[in-house]
């Protein structure tokens, strides 16, 4: 819904747009909870931030954090592409509270068989720099096609990881 307000700010000039639209794309037990705001003049509420609110306390997760944490530990990447997992992986990590090395414990818990062995000769990096270090010394410890292959995986796991704390300063 933040997205849609946001793309389509032209259509929804004024708080009470934007809270007119948000109310009548909600039913059941959801609407229920703004009814007693609903008025004559509009909704009573003071921002869309209040909004959001409102709907988190009812319906929100009231652990984020730890329930980010326990699914951390429960992803696995089985045979669906590191990429996929990676997307799932980061959409947890974001609310987990954990550090960096913990982070990178976890994501390595949860990869394939294959991948896994094919970063049997490599340290796992605990650190950005040491992940870094670790990608350029695996990308010349080998000129074999078998070797490129199964660790292709592994480049673009740190790669992805490297680019994400890059870009996102985490």
């Amino acid at each position: 819904m933040r997205i849609k307000l946001l793309g389509n700010a032209d259509r929804f000039p004024t708080l009470q747009s934007k809270l007119s639209y948000a109310f009548s794309r909600l039913e059941g037990v959801a609407a229920n909870q703004f009814l007693q705001y609903v008025g004559e003049e509009g909704i009573a509420l003071p921002s869309m931030l209040r909004f959001y609110e409102i709907l988190d306390t009812a319906f929100g997760d009231p652990d984020r954090m730890r329930t980010a944490r326990r699914n951390l530990r429960n992803i696995r990447q089985r045979n669906r592409t590191f990429a996929d997992y990676f997307a799932e992986f980061q959409r947890y990590a974001a609310e987990s509270g954990m550090d960096e090395v913990s982070r990178i414990e976890a994501l390595m818990e949860g990869i394939n068989a294959e991948l896994d062995e094919s970063m049997i000769h490599h340290e796992t990096p605990t650190t950005k720099a040491s992940q870094s270090e670790a990608l350029s010394a695996q990308r010349s410890s080998t000129s074999s096609e078998h070797w490129k292959s199964a660790s292709s995986g592994r480049d673009y796991a740190w790669e992805v990881y490297n680019k994400r704390k890059l870009y996102c300063n985490d």
